[in-house]
């Protein structure tokens, strides 16, 4: 699902009754808990969202999953607003949950209390680093973050003009975590068999703020010299040799391997989606193409790379239709 698809709701930080007594629920909502580094995020004041306000019915427990939630605050000496972090698929509640087992607290006077949450996810995009996106108040409503919380479709050219910062913050990171894989791809040793690596759980690292799949660049080589370093877009691109003596070539993950899908396809079908069957052999314009071209290149060069794996993923036991694949892509 693209973002632009995805209910979402934007939460100011560091206002309101914080400001008054600078310390509140939210303090750990960018920080990830050490008992299990996932994240927690309180939405003030008083922690209740309006469920139905992001356009979609909470389940029987009272929450709604594949949320984006993008965190705010306020710029100094100005009522502007930037946007300082964001996850794009967390799970909501519509009532704060007791955050005891987390261990987290806060000092309020002389209590102390246990931080209650609403919002729950496996990873964070922290924008440190980043040109940020400001939220210019004056172009909206002076009051729009009086109850410290926007939902979607409340100012329609604010969420389209987010949506594609969104977007381009995370393909320039895929784009700078996969250039820096493909190295290692390159150095990997090209031994051992991984035919059979679908079957085993994924697994996951935290770095930074986020957690991400743990790829192995030995299984993307494996499916790179199953293809006999041919470019499986068109047999006839040729590229250079490398210092290993094949021609250079690149891994592809056809299923994205984000921490969101790997997780979904793992709970869906048992199946960890780095494996061989779920990589293909690309020329680096082949590969720029999915990334960087338009829309009618990416959905031809997909549609193609889908048939000619469309079997290997029936085997290993993954059913997904190509227009879900182009769902994931944001081409729907």
């Amino acid at each position: 699902m693209s973002l632009a698809d995805r209910p979402f709701i934007i939460i100011d930080l560091n206002s309101g009754r914080y400001l008054e007594k600078n310390v509140g629920h939210e303090i750990y909502n960018l920080v990830p808990n050490p008992i299990d580094n996932r994240y927690y995020g309180y939405c003030p004041p008083y922690g209740n969202l309006d469920i139905r306000s992001l356009g979609v019915k909470p389940n029987k427990h009272g929450y709604v999953d594949g949320v984006l939630v993008v965190y705010v605050q306020k710029i100094s000496g100005s009522c502007d607003r930037e946007v300082v972090a964001f996850t794009e698929n967390a799970r909501v509640y519509a009532t704060p949950q007791l955050g005891e087992k987390l261990k987290r607290i806060v000092t309020v006077g002389e209590r102390v209390e246990y931080c209650k949450y609403v919002v729950e996810s496996d990873t964070l995009n922290l924008l440190d680093g980043y040109p940020r996106f400001i939220i210019r108040i004056r172009e909206y409503n002076t009051y729009m973050f009086r109850m410290q919380r926007v939902y979607k479709g409340k100012y329609p050219a604010l969420d389209k003009k987010l949506i594609e910062y969104l977007d381009e913050y995370l393909s320039f990171k895929t784009t700078d975590d996969d250039l820096s894989f493909q190295g290692q791809v390159q150095c990997a040793e090209d031994i051992g068999s991984f035919d059979n690596v679908f079957n085993s759980e994924p697994s996951y690292t935290t770095t930074g703020s986020a957690m991400q799949v743990s790829k192995s660049a030995r299984v993307s080589k494996f499916a790179l010299r199953k293809a006999d370093y041919k470019c499986e877009a068109d047999k006839y691109h040729n590229t250079f040799s490398t210092p290993k003596g094949v021609q250079y070539m690149e891994g592809h993950h056809l299923i994205p391997c984000t921490t969101s899908n790997a997780v979904a396809f793992y709970e869906r079908f048992c199946v960890n989606i780095d494996c061989p069957e779920n990589i293909v052999c690309l020329c680096p314009t082949c590969h720029r193409k999915i990334h960087f071209g338009s829309d009618v290149e990416k959905k031809r060069i997909i549609s193609q790379l889908y048939l000619l794996r469309q079997d290997e993923f029936k085997r290993i036991g993954i059913e997904i239709s190509l227009d879900e694949l182009y769902g994931i892509y944001g081409l729907l």
